[in-house]
């Protein structure tokens, strides 16, 4: 449309309130006429600064945008750089990020505020051609009074979307110069070098995904993994299932050894971050003064024996996927602060670091304790359990889920028929049963230990009751035989065994945890709970 036109179809509007949209882009009309319906003033001058702190922030959450988008902008730069255009990069909100152009053009962008750490969306400066893309989605070309401000009439601009590798608007590229110099060829150039940011987006994140994995920050189970034949651990899978379909928080509660991360990874692998990074971490293994910089990471000169480069903490190698972290309730309460906050707003500041890094992170919590009752006792922050506890799944130990027990043992049998294919073995009936008769106290992970031993030690190609010596020491302190224990009968079994087992190893927990396959730290809770002294079972052994 004709320049003059234009100008006069804008000035009847501004006045009148009297639209003739024949031959204007009816995305513009629409564009004009909300502008209006939230009082935009078409004679003002231009965008708004924002703060200083908050333009940093905004910085360091498009980082990699700015990074990929710097090196296509010079190449258009250097197509345009003798018709004196600007090129402009904004944000999602339409906060310029950078701009790249001459002297003269860059002054003369400053008459109207159009410059880095600025606001160009429609409801701030009116109708413009950034603005209509980040909001519409759409690339566009304005030139002169298109424009709903009078100050930008002297302007032609034309403007792409940029999306991420979810389709999610993250950006816009702008080029804009004089309107005597429209052409719309700038426009296809735009689009071109919008798509070409937007592929290179996409292999950044190929690359830091096959690195992440190199790392071995990488979910390998899924639901089908999880072998279950009793109710109660099918509705926990289940319930997983629905869990998987959205983002909240989760806290997988459950006794050691019945299979909390592979929950985890499950719900990962079944989730829409299923190609993210599943990154696990077991906060009863961190060092005290090293949780911070292991969880947040790092920057270079951070402290004394910190990477010449700085190092990203597993909050920002978790980014675009999954962090899992194991035995929660092992946080020191001094840490649980800074965690609640992390998990809360999913930001992050390196150990000396100045800006936050905005994350995109989903939290799978997980713990063999009590943490309503550590709570309550203060032992744990309410407001980090809350945090945590956003979707609950507890697994049930497998003395509660009795049809797992031959079920399970059938298929770890399997798996070491399938490896030694020509020394296969089976379970007699009454082995069985003699798995059904004990407590569990490791849950799958010591059935799995028990089984495993029985096929290496038992001969012949059938394994009997007699092959499960642990089973039998605990149904014969439990003065009862293994065709008779009832399931309200197993708690006490369990604690004679653990007794047994302690005795055996003479007092030594760590030798005692290792026989029934679980880790040290587990056995002395399990004496706790059954109220078994280590101490002085070590002193009746001497």
């Amino acid at each position: 449309m004709d320049f003059e036109k234009m100008k006069s179809i804008w000035q009847r509007f501004m006045t009148d309130g009297v639209l003739d949209a024949a031959g204007m882009q009816p995305i513009v009309v629409k564009s004009w006429q909300e502008c209006r319906s939230l009082g935009v003033n078409p004679y003002s001058s231009g965008g708004t600064p924002v703060d200083k702190d908050v333009f940093h922030q905004v910085l360091d959450r498009s980082n990699t945008l700015l990074q990929v988008a710097r090196p296509v902008m010079q190449s258009v730069y250097r197509i345009i750089q003798a018709t004196h255009f600007l090129l402009a990069l904004t944000d999602g909100d339409g906060i310029v990020l950078d701009t790249i152009g001459d002297e003269a053009i860059l002054q003369r962008s400053e008459n109207i505020l159009f410059r880095r750490g600025s606001i160009w969306s429609n409801a701030g400066v009116g109708s413009n051609a950034p603005g209509i893309a980040l909001e519409y989605d759409v690339p566009i070309q304005m030139n002169g009074a298109e424009h709903y401000c009078q100050s930008q009439h002297s302007w032609t601009c034309s403007a792409a979307p940029i999306h991420d590798t979810n389709g999610k608007i993250i950006g816009c590229l702008d080029v804009s110069g004089p309107v005597e110099a429209a052409h719309p060829h700038t426009l296809a150039l735009v689009i071109s070098s919008a798509f070409s940011i937007e592929r290179m987006l996409k292999d950044y994140h190929r690359m830091a995904l096959m690195q992440s994995r190199v790392s071995g920050n990488q979910a390998i189970y899924t639901f089908d993994d999880i072998m279950a034949a009793d109710p109660v651990m099918k509705q926990a899978v289940a319930r997983a299932r629905q869990y998987a379909a959205y983002d909240g928080s989760v806290l997988i509660e459950g006794e050691s050894g019945t299979g909390k991360e592979l929950f985890a990874q499950a719900i990962h692998t079944g989730s829409s971050r299923a190609k993210g990074p599943f990154v696990a971490v077991n906060c009863a293994s961190l060092p005290r003064d090293l949780i911070e910089s292991e969880l947040f990471g790092y920057e270079k000169g951070a402290f004394t024996g910190a990477l010449k480069n700085g190092n990203p903490g597993k909050f920002e190698l978790a980014d675009h996927g999954t962090l899992f972290l194991d035995e929660i309730g092992e946080m020191p309460m001094e840490f649980q602060a800074k965690l609640l906050r992390a998990v809360e707003n999913l930001r992050i500041r390196r150990i000396g670091g100045r800006d936050e890094k905005k994350l995109d992170v989903r939290v799978i919590a997980a713990t063999n304790r009590d943490l309503e009752k550590q709570v309550r006792s203060g032992a744990f922050r309410g407001d980090l359990y809350y945090r945590l506890n956003v979707l609950q799944l507890h697994i049930p130990p497998l003395r509660k889920r009795p049809d797992d027990i031959a079920f399970c043992a059938k298929l770890f049998l399997n798996r070491f028929n399938q490896r030694y294919a020509d020394r296969r073995k089976s379970f007699t009936e009454a082995a069985l049963q003699s798995l059904q008769c004990y407590s569990w106290p490791g849950n799958v992970r010591e059935l799995q230990n028990v089984v495993e031993r029985a096929f290496y030690t038992s001969e012949g190609t059938t394994i009997g009751p007699s092959d499960f010596p642990v089973v039998q020491e605990a149904a014969a302190d439990a003065g009862t035989s293994v065709n008779s224990v009832s399931m309200q009968e197993l708690d006490d079994a369990g604690k004679n065994h653990c007794l047994a087992v302690l005795q055996a190893a003479r007092g030594n927990v760590l030798q005692a945890a290792k026989s029934i396959g679980v880790s040290q730290a587990t056995f002395y809770r399990l004496c706790k709970t059954y109220g078994i002294t280590p101490k002085l079972i070590r002193r009746q052994c001497l």
